[in-house]
């Protein structure tokens, strides 16, 4: 009896595909074919049932995977299936493939129970009972609603629109069926949902992924007896080859991580192409590597490199100390709690309160009271004359807006603990946020009427609703002096004036010689979502993600880096990220000694005066 990788290799050399070079022919399968078959039988056998597929343009994928298929749906009787495209012109060119496939069927799977009986742009259905549901997504968000499936071949799925339909199609997928089959297959579309599936399943042990770089299609090759090939390629009196700087090192990448060879027909094919094409344009249609395919295909607002880069540097995130708070409907009565959860933790702290700290806070309020609402996000760093450091996050859609401002005051409070200068907190204050200014004030109001006394004899909770000292906005063109306006109306305008301004930080350090450090592994995501869209300025909605954490980053970045803002006063001092954390070397052994003596007390004392304030944060 054949095996399931003979069975496909001979019903793939049995039919015959109407191609765009030949017409309709019998196909030798291409280097991309093979790597598709190959994963997906080898993913079977070892029990694994769903498989990404990354690729080119032209790589023939959509087609063999067709194959795979029919294969399984005649192979399997009562197989509930369906091909789901992105638009419903490209439903009917799969139609059409199927209807070239199932023509030049072999006599041995032209038996009764292989016959078709429905052909129509619902679908297919055969006389073994099974079934293939011709669907589009476009921007459906109840994808595969109503179904229940068991095979399901996702094509251009890059390009679907909704991300809530991707979640309902995924929910009407079988989870164990031992003859489901479910293959996703797309060119990159940006760092969208689709990335992130990618990503996802090169590391979960229950997906396989593949990519398929222009080097997996024969055709975009020169042949060396053509003189297009000494043309771009050449050769010297030895007959060796001249390759660039950057073709070497794409080329040992490809090999280390495809483990397939570029030869140099393929890349004389690449300089003749990308001759007269820009770049940007190769890379997006025909890319070496998965990275400049999501790189090069975006229209994020944030530049994917940079942010990728940021990302590989976090790889699984920084060590974080996590903390919940649990809200009490009295002030006082309100507490935070360390948690190793990292599903509990809505404050996540990278770094604690130093005493020569200088703090930006930016806050973007949502409705709060759990449910559908969006998150409530406050965003801490830690600003230099050349650094904007990440330090805290506070992200959950759970407490109420009074609760919000209580978050606030305490991390306010918190983030001035030994310093002088407390933190400048920016509100985004249109609607809800004038709410939590509000209850701030109150608070303030009962503490200094004496209607908050804490149990103990100390004022810890009047001097930490004090520190809250609120952003004042001016408008840009306005000359000089500070403005009057307390905290940030957003509107489109600044908006995107707040979002290009930390957009130019995020970007690398020079020529403006400063450094953005995020620590959190949510905030790039979001960053990365961002798109610019004829005004529309948030994440993507092909990305399902919010962009609460990334406004706050904004907000906070505002205060630090506008014109009068606390940058400039770093400067002004001096206080770069150097000259903070690296003293000047002392002269003489006393000097070194007395130094080192100061420098082991002060790591005592702050340690003591760590523990002293553990679980109070």
């Amino acid at each position: 009896m054949p095996t399931l990788r003979e069975g496909i290799y001979n019903l793939l050399s049995a039919v015959r595909i109407d191609t765009k070079e030949e017409g309709r022919t019998h196909v030798e399968p291409w280097p991309s074919q093979r790597m598709i078959i190959d994963m997906v039988c080898d993913g079977l056998e070892n029990d694994v049932h769903e498989f990404v597929i990354l690729k080119s343009r032209q790589v023939a994928a959509t087609t063999v995977c067709s194959v795979i298929e029919l294969f399984w749906a005649l192979a399997n009787p009562g197989t509930q299936g369906a091909i789901i495209a992105d638009r419903t012109d490209n439903l009917e060119r799969l139609r059409r493939i199927f209807a070239s496939l199932l023509e030049t069927l072999p006599r041995e799977w032209r038996g009764q129970d292989h016959q078709i009986i429905q052909n129509n742009r619902n679908g297919l259905a055969f006389a073994n009972r099974s079934v293939i549901d011709l669907l589009a997504a476009a921007s459906n968000p109840d994808l595969g609603a109503s179904r229940a499936l068991n095979m399901c071949h996702m094509t251009e799925c890059g390009q679907w629109k909704s991300a809530g339909g991707v979640e309902s199609l995924k929910a009407s997928l079988a989870r164990q069926n031992p003859n489901r089959l479910y293959m996703w297959e797309s060119i990159a579309n940006g760092l969208n949902w689709w990335e992130k599936m990618w990503r996802r399943a090169k590391v979960d042990p229950h997906m396989r992924a593949c990519f398929l770089g222009f080097w997996s299609n024969p055709v975009y090759s020169i042949p060396r007896d053509d003189a297009d090939f000494q043309t771009y390629m050449g050769s010297d009196e030895r007959g060796r080859f001249a390759f660039t700087a950057d073709e070497i090192k794409r080329s040992q990448y490809v090999f280390q991580n495809y483990r397939v060879t570029v030869r140099p027909e393929q890349i004389a094919w690449w300089r003749r192409e990308s001759q007269f094409t820009a770049e940007e344009a190769m890379l997006r249609h025909y890319p070496w590597t998965e990275t400049e395919a999501f790189i090069s295909s975006g229209s994020a607002f944030f530049p994917a490199r940079r942010t990728l880069e940021i990302a590989q540097q976090l790889g699984d995130g920084m060590p974080y100390q996590g903390y919940k708070y649990l809200f009490e409907e009295d002030f006082l009565e309100s507490r935070i709690e360390q948690t190793t959860n990292p599903d509990d933790a809505q404050l996540k702290v990278w770094e604690p309160p130093d005493p020569k700290g200088i703090y930006a806070i930016g806050i973007d309020p949502s409705g709060g009271g759990g449910g559908e609402a969006d998150d409530h996000c406050i965003e801490v760093f830690r600003c230099y004359a050349d650094r904007f450091v990440q330090v805290a996050e506070f992200c959950t859609n759970k407490p109420f807006s009074y609760q919000l401002a209580w978050v606030l005051c305490h991390l306010c409070g918190a983030y001035r603990d030994f310093g002088v200068t407390p933190p400048v907190a920016n509100l985004e204050v249109t609607g809800i946020g004038y709410a939590v200014m509000s209850e701030v004030r109150n608070l303030r109001l009962l503490a200094e009427r004496g209607f908050l006394q804490p149990a103990s004899s100390d004022d810890r909770i009047l001097e930490m609703i004090g520190t809250v000292r609120w952003f004042l906005w001016k408008r840009p063109d306005t000359m000089s002096g500070m403005g009057n306006v307390t905290n940030f109306k957003t509107n489109a305008d600044n908006k995107e004036m707040i979002f290009s301004e930390f957009r130019d930080s995020v970007r690398e350090k020079e020529p403006r010689n400063i450094v953005l450090d995020v620590r959190s592994s949510m905030l790039l995501e979001e960053m990365q979502a961002i798109v610019d869209d004829d005004g529309y300025l948030a994440a993507g909605p092909d990305t399902g993600m919010g962009d609460n954490r990334v406004m706050a980053a904004c907000l906070a970045h505002h205060a630090w880096a506008r014109e009068g803002g606390i940058r400039g006063s770093l400067l002004a001092r001096g206080m770069t990220w150097r000259s903070v954390h690296e003293e000047a070397p002392p002269k003489g052994p006393a000097a070194v000694l007395k130094m080192a003596y100061m420098r082991q007390m002060d790591r005592m004392n702050q340690k003591e005066s760590y523990k002293s304030r553990a679980g109070t944060f």
